[in-house]
């Protein structure tokens, strides 16, 4: 696997569900979304392990979960983690997590988001892990991919990018890790980056 680190020299899962039409309860943080998630085989984990705060991860990966069934997921306000990889979910079911300003870790590997569900990510400030192995991704996805300033690592293992593409990637200035393993990236585009990042490959 082709895995490059890539360094600033300026610079040193789980969501959830709707079923109901019903509002969530807020002091048991939407127990009935909960237990769907649990009903479908995945997890959810709150702030501190304690169950009288608010769920900051949520694991619906290998599940059979699909995009209307997240309708609810802005019910967690304070998601920092939501893991699909291994499912069904499209761009359509992507667009349930736009707006979620706080997600820190977002896991879409193996999933069916293409570039086109990945523009419902420009809101996700405080994005810093992007897994979108074997998606449909490609350069114009990079673009949206470009804005999210605070991205350290990216995963693109798998997908359709290219080297025009990988150019795009140089306003990054936070990230640390990208892997291109099985993708038409050579070493052309490779100097895209590296005349703005210190690079080590291994």
């Amino acid at each position: 696997m082709r895995i490059l680190r890539l360094v600033c020299p300026a610079l040193g899962a789980w969501l959830f569900i709707g079923c109901t039409g019903r509002p969530a309860d807020p002091q048991n943080q939407g127990a009935n979304l909960i237990a769907e998630i649990t009903t479908l085989g995945g997890t959810v984990r709150f702030a501190n392990g304690d169950p009288g705060k608010p769920v900051v991860s949520v694991n619906l990966s290998d599940t059979k979960v699909r995009d209307a069934q997240l309708a609810n997921l802005k019910e967690f306000r304070q998601l920092e983690r939501l893991s699909l990889a291994f499912t069904g979910i499209t761009d359509a079911g992507l667009a349930n997590v736009e707006g979620m300003d706080k997600l820190e870790r977002l896991v879409l590997a193996l999933t069916r988001v293409s570039d086109k569900g990945l523009l419902h990510l420009r809101g996700c400030s405080r994005l810093r892990h992007l897994d979108l192995n074997f998606t449909e991704v490609g350069d114009s996805g990079l673009a949206t991919v470009s804005s999210l300033a605070s991205l350290r690592a990216l995963l693109l293992d798998n997908t359709k990018v290219t080297d025009g593409g990988l150019v795009q990637l140089r306003t990054l200035s936070k990230l640390e890790c990208l892997t291109l393993s099985e993708t038409n990236i050579t070493d052309t585009g490779i100097a895209h980056l590296s005349s703005g990042f210190a690079l080590f490959e291994g």
